[in-house]
């Protein structure tokens, strides 16, 4: 934290930055922080302890340190946007040691003590503070359901460059294709962290247009492909592409055969039933994925 360089930072609101001045992810990370705060409230209010702590794990760990931490890593080094990040990584470091302080008292106090507090009036203990209120004009549900499209997007291309085997050495062409104006929009706003994020060149498309050899997925209504030639070896690709799709017909045959079973429909909770009758829905999506991918290596 001392990377922020709190000294200088005006830490006595929550953010007084102009809102078009902020990026998406700025927005969204204030968003999901927001939403976090408003749910805490509830949560504690009506004795829901585990919940309280496994959201504040998730968010902890999936959205501020998997995402905007890493992604403020850029907005760092942009003077443009360098207070902003460092302000807003302030406001909810420690906002999230208040929060945290009644089931983790004595590792948030020590590090209360190293990060000094954010109110006009310093307090000597964290104790002392008052618990973090949400700040409700940073909700917005659209820029929340936007950013999160980006997120699952950039998961899937690094998952397919997993797959294909290609070196994170090398930079990629990515290839998005999107008609429904909503994703398209979000993608386009993006586009540099999801370059960033992904190690690769993203061009942003409406039509689809396939290329062969290429690996590609499917994310909501956006489809995603990424041009193999000179990458890999399309021999060796489609061989473990084989593999896996061998590995999800097996499950899915063990998963129908329970179906099949009497004593398990009669007898399972429905909820259970509900449960491998889903899973036998995700892995045909699964199957048609690897079959469309082998189709564009051939």
């Amino acid at each position: 934290m001392k990377n922020i360089e709190i000294s200088g930072l005006d830490k006595s609101s929550p953010y007084k930055t102009p809102k078009e001045k902020l990026t998406i992810a700025d927005k969204w990370i204030l968003h999901k922080y927001t939403e976090l705060l408003t749910k805490q409230k509830l949560a504690f209010e009506e004795y829901q302890f585990t919940y309280f702590t496994d959201s504040l794990y998730r968010f902890i760990w999936n959205e501020f340190c998997d995402w905007y931490i890493e992604i403020s890593k850029r907005q760092l080094t942009d003077p443009n946007l360098k207070e902003q990040t460092q302000t807003i990584l302030f406001y909810i470091v420690e906002g999230l040691l208040r929060t945290l302080h009644p089931i983790m008292p004595f590792i948030t106090e020590e590090i209360w003590q190293t990060l000094q507090t954010s109110s006009t009036k310093p307090q000597s203990f964290i104790i002392f503070s008052s618990y973090p209120k949400p700040d409700i004009t940073f909700l917005d549900a659209k820029v929340g359901d936007s950013f999160s499209h980006v997120i699952e997007t950039t998961q899937t291309i690094r998952n397919l460059r997993q797959t294909a085997q290609i070196p994170w050495t090398k930079e990629i062409d990515v290839r998005l294709f999107c008609q429904d104006d909503f994703e398209r929009s979000a993608l386009v706003s993006s586009a540099s962290y999801l370059s960033e994020l992904t190690k690769s060149k993203v061009s942003i498309y409406e039509d689809f247009k396939p290329v062969k050899p290429s690996t590609g997925g499917l994310v909501s209504k956006t489809r995603i492909l990424i041009p193999l030639s000179g990458l890999v070896d399309p021999g060796n690709m489609l061989n473990s592409l084989s593999k896996r799709r061998n590995q999800f017909e097996k499950d899915k045959l063990a998963q129908e055969s329970r179906l099949k079973n009497k004593d398990f429909v009669n007898n399972a909770p429905q909820d259970k039933i509900d449960e491998v009758r889903a899973r036998v829905h995700e892995i045909e999506n699964q199957i048609k994925t690897i079959d469309e991918q082998i189709g564009l290596l051939k």
